[in-house]
Order: structure tokens, then C-alpha cells, then sequence
């Protein structure tokens, strides 16, 4: 294929992707449309393509599949296809995680014990060494709705953020990107998308959508730290720009959110343990990957028939607390919905697979940061990445 048939290609995936999602949200039962649909911006210089049925959305995404300028292209679209044949109304199940490409990785509570004390040592050093009281760490974490100008907050951290890693990693140069504000019952607190090469922040303002003081500096490095840098790269990348431009429309699957997901949390992890050590903001670091791991542990034991939404909501409560009724009722959503299901199981299992990177020094660390944030990786390309970088 020539540049030009490349990219008229990656305009009519965007183009159907868009289409489809207009579709579902006429679809009763999918609250997975709510979620995407955030990211379809009224601006958007491609334009959404129309569709009355599944049938047709099938057929157009298979010829986009048969066209496919490349095997990554190709399996992207298959993977779009298996969401295709979903019933919009099947919750989550073990066998539709593993049909969408996510390894299957149950963990069991001594992940959660261990990962319990590292935030626990660390939030006792802080507060012996004064840096933070006793009462503040006991209200830091109380549910707390967005309170006005939460966005401009998140915005004003996330800048913070950025310049801290270009200060420390020079060869990571942040794309500047804009906020935008919604508010949506869908379970998501905030996400960052790319539209027409321009990066947007979007935040949740539904009352629902917990932002306690270490809930927002957590989101900010992520959201900021984590997506806006990736995409960042991915956009100064000619060419992997010339190649697959439509990498960075979020799709119907989670091909992408696994390695996506993975790279934002090791982003995250990078910045606590080697930018701001020993800080409030790396407890905050740890407490997130503690509760990611909780709730990956209550998903697979729950889709294994081993505990109901009560169990799950018991178990969080012993680690970490909360209201038991909330609780429950987060897990019977998650259930339901299969592509935050799908989601749920991103975050740990990618997060986790980059870990041992950490450990990466000087030229070994820039080397791997700029294959990791340069490519598009199947969770089989992610573990040899790693394995390949720390021998």
C-alpha cells in the first residue's frame, strides 16, 4: 500500500468505528456506549459512517480486515469483530476475557497482603518523618464528589507531572492536550483520547465518581503522566504515524487498552519510585495499585464461581474499606458489563508484567522506554519486551 491508500484506510477504520458506536448507543443494554461514545467529539474531521444494523457493521469491518495494510491491523479489527458477536446484554464471563485476547491471571490474597504493606511501611515512614499526620491520611481517602474546579486541579497537576518526567527523561517530549468535562452515569472516572491528533483529558463529574484527595493526584499521573506522555510519542512517531494512524481511536476491544493500560501504570509506577520517592503521592501510588489488585482478585474468583458481589464487596472492605452496599453494587455492575469487565483485567495483569522493569537503569531504561512507548504490543510482544530488557 502507498501512504496515501494507508492512510485512506485508517480514516474508514475511524470512520466505522464511529459508526458503530452511534449504533450501540441505540441499543438497549450496553452501558459500554455511554463510556465510548465520551470520545466521540463533535470536531471530528472524519466523519462517522452510518449504519442501521449489526449485519452491516460486520460486513464493513470484515472488508476492513481483509484490506488490512498489516497483520497488527488485521488481528486489531478481529479482535473488533469478536465484540461484534457479543449479545449486547451478556454480562462478563470468563470465556469472553479470554476470547478478546487478555491472558487470564488469577492472584491470590498474598498479592493483596503484599501489596497492603508496602502501602502500609510507607504510609508509617511518612507519618513518623512528619511529612504527613495520622488524621490526614485517615480523611485523604473518604469518598468525595468532584467539588468545583476539580478539573482545573487535575489539569494543574497532571502540567506538573509532565514537566517533572521531561525534566528527568529528556527524551520524552509531551504533546500539549485540552480538558473537557462531562458527566456520565458509566462507571469511568476520566480518560484521555486522541481525536484528529489532538489529545483531550476528559473528567467525569457525575456525582457518583469518587475524587478524595489521593484519588486526584493518583488520576492526574495517571491520566497525564501515563496516557498524555504515551500518546505523546505515539504522535511524534512519522512513522508509525505513515503507517497506522488510527492506532490511537479507541475501539470496541481491548487489544489495545492492555498495553495501553500497562504503560500508563508503569509510567505511574516510574514516576513514584524515581521522581518523588518516599512522598505523599507515591503512598497515594501504592493505595491504587492496591485496590487495582483487590478488584482484579474479587473479578476472576467471582467469573470462577468461587465468590458472589457480597464476597467481593467484603473482601475490598477488609482491605481498604468502604460502605458494603456500595461495594456490592460496584461488582453486581461490573458483571453485568462486559467491556469494563474486559477492562478490569487490563490494568493489573499489564501493570504487573511491566513491573520488573523498574528495575532498568541509564541507557538500558531509555532504551526500553522508547521501544515500550513507541509500538503496538499484544500482550505476547509485552512479556518478551520486558524479558528481553532486563536479562
Amino acid at each position: 500500500m502507498s501512504r496515501s491508500e494507508i492512510s485512506h484506510f485508517s480514516e474508514a477504520v475511524v470512520s466505522a468505528y464511529r459508526g458503530w458506536y452511534r449504533l450501540i448507543d441505540k441499543e438497549e443494554g450496553w452501558e459500554a456506549a455511554k463510556y465510548v461514545l465520551i470520545n466521540d467529539l463533535s470536531q471530528s474531521a472524519v466523519a462517522a459512517r452510518h449504519f442501521n444494523s449489526r449485519a452491516e457493521v460486520r460486513r464493513a469491518l470484515e472488508e476492513l480486515r481483509d484490506a488490512a495494510p498489516d497483520p497488527k491491523s488485521a488481528e486489531r479489527l478481529e479482535q473488533s469483530l469478536s465484540y461484534l458477536d457479543q449479545d449486547p446484554t451478556e454480562g462478563g464471563s470468563r470465556e469472553a476475557v479470554v476470547k478478546r485476547g487478555i491472558p487470564w491471571r488469577p492472584i491470590d490474597d498474598s498479592v493483596l497482603d503484599q501489596k497492603l504493606a508496602d502501602f502500609e511501611a510507607l504510609k508509617r515512614g511518612l507519618i513518623h518523618g512528619g511529612r504527613v499526620s495520622k488524621e490526614e491520611v485517615l480523611t485523604r481517602y473518604n469518598f468525595r464528589s468532584g467539588p468545583p474546579g476539580v478539573s482545573a486541579e487535575l489539569e494543574r497537576l497532571g502540567r506538573t507531572f509532565l514537566e517533572r518526567f521531561r525534566a528527568e527523561y529528556s527524551s520524552l517530549v509531551p504533546a500539549d492536550f485540552s480538558m473537557r468535562e462531562v458527566v456520565s452515569p458509566s462507571p469511568f472516572h476520566n480518560m484521555v483520547t486522541c481525536e484528529d491528533g489532538a489529545l483531550w483529558y476528559i473528567t467525569n463529574r457525575h456525582a457518583a465518581v469518587d475524587y478524595n484527595d489521593g484519588r486526584r493526584a493518583f488520576l492526574a499521573l495517571h491520566e497525564v503522566g501515563g496516557h498524555v506522555l504515551h500518546f505523546s510519542q505515539l504522535l511524534a512517531n512519522k512513522p508509525l504515524q505513515a503507517t497506522a494512524p488510527h492506532l490511537l481511536c479507541l475501539a470496541i476491544h481491548t487489544y489495545d487498552a492492555y498495553f495501553i493500560e500497562g504503560i500508563a501504570q508503569y509510567l505511574t509506577a516510574l514516576y513514584a519510585d524515581r521522581i518523588v520517592p518516599n512522598t505523599v503521592l507515591a503512598m497515594d501510588v501504592k493505595r491504587s495499585e492496591l485496590w487495582i489488585a483487590v478488584v482484579h482478585r474479587n473479578m476472576t474468583q467471582m467469573l470462577e464461581g468461587k465468590i458472589d458481589a457480597a464476597g467481593a464487596a467484603e473482601c475490598e472492605r477488609s482491605y481498604l474499606g468502604g460502605d458494603p452496599k456500595a461495594l456490592r453494587a460496584y461488582y453486581e455492575g461490573l458483571l453485568k458489563d462486559l467491556f469494563f469487565c474486559c477492562q478490569i483485567f487490563a490494568y493489573h495483569s499489564s501493570g504487573e508484567t511491566l513491573r520488573p522493569a523498574l528495575a532498568l537503569q541509564g541507557a538500558n531504561l531509555a532504551d526500553f522506554l522508547n521501544k515500550l512507548l513507541n509500538g503496538h504490543h499484544s500482550p505476547a510482544e509485552l512479556d518478551r519486551l520486558v524479558q528481553q530488557s532486563i536479562r
